[in-house]
């Protein structure tokens, strides 16, 4: 695409030296469809999952991910020298279909030494197959914290960085100042389409979603309307199945210290809202956590701060939280 727009990339970026773009540039075929391909080469490589490509000839081997044996034989904490390659050749054979690794050994061995160079030269090693354990078990520098504080218009909040609320109780608490002529939008979520949760505000009444991995939604609605002027807005969640992963409670919405409405939410999330979700103060971006409203859906009110409160540790054994976790989504 810098090819086509005419740009030369940078060679450095605020003084940090910048690795050079990979890859061969499509914009021939842009002027001729039929023209050949210029790429001889590509390798792959996910959680441990490999493969290489040169020249019509494909090597592929399956290792196995911790966390999601998919075939239920796979072993993927066996050695990488004990994979097993299979040998296509895609030029002729498209759909992969025709494993030939036992009738060209050699070739199996000239790939498999090309996939070497090839993850050597571009920072692929060393191998981890552990998948999600690569973060799980990592210092958290929040991990300790109790109490958190978010403000509007701030930069998204990566999940890994962001309170984590799953499989405990807690809070959030927004102070707001609600116009004469109301307001609406959302005062904090996290997550999106396929998990997560958003506070917000719409109809002149607070409301809470919970999305349960796009299969269960549960919302509460308040049963008044907001107040004009300053306004304190309250979600409590308030855990149930003792120290079950993914374990449901009740949800209770209050304004100004009042209750006003309360929802039992039968089961939570107890991993990971969705893959790139973030905790968003003041709006909801990207894909939402609800189908009550379109994204950004920014609050059109005053948000001078949400605080968030959890209570409760996470398990010492992240490795086996992961096996349940996994198993229960």
């Amino acid at each position: 695409m810098l090819e086509v727009l005419d740009i030369e990339p940078p060679q450095s970026i605020r003084g940090v030296t910048q690795a050079p773009l990979h890859g061969i540039s499509f914009r021939e075929m842009f002027d001729n469809a039929e023209a050949p391909s210029r790429r001889r080469t590509q390798y792959y490589e996910m959680l441990g999952n490999r493969a290489i490509y040169h020249d019509g000839w494909k090597l592929v081997t399956y290792h196995g991910t911790q966390g999601a044996e998919y075939d239920g034989v796979t072993d993927p904490s066996k050695p990488f020298d004990d994979d097993r390659w299979e040998l296509y050749h895609v030029e002729e054979d498209f759909s992969e279909f025709h494993d030939l690794a036992a009738e060209y050994p050699r070739k199996v061995r000239e790939l498999e030494a090309l996939w070497w160079a090839e993850a050597g030269r571009y920072q692929v090693l060393p191998l981890d197959a552990r998948g999600f354990l690569r973060t799980i078990g990592q210092p958290r520098l929040t991990a300790a914290r109790r109490r958190f504080v978010y403000y509007p218009d701030g930069a998204p909040v990566e999940s890994a960085a962001a309170v984590n609320v799953k499989n405990r109780s807690h809070s959030i608490t927004a102070q707001v100042v609600i116009p004469e002529s109301g307001a609406e939008g959302v005062l904090l979520a996290d997550g999106g389409r396929f998990g997560g949760y958003s506070l917000y505000v719409k109809g002149g009444r607070l409301c809470y979603a919970y999305n349960f991995l796009d299969s269960e939604r549960h919302t509460i609605v308040s049963d008044h309307e907001l107040p004009v002027g300053d306004c304190e807005l309250r979600f409590e969640f308030e855990k149930t199945g003792a120290e079950r992963f993914g374990a449901g409670g009740v949800g209770r919405l209050y304004i100004n210290g009042r209750l006003a409405g309360e929802y039992a939410i039968p089961r939570t999330i107890p991993f990971v809202y969705s893959i790139g979700g973030c905790l968003h103060c003041g709006r909801d971006e990207g894909n939402p956590v609800t189908e009550d409203y379109r994204s950004p859906f920014a609050f059109s009110g005053t948000i001078r701060h949400v605080t968030v409160e959890v209570s409760g540790g996470a398990p010492t054994d992240r490795g086996q939280q992961l096996r349940i976790d996994m198993a229960r989504q």
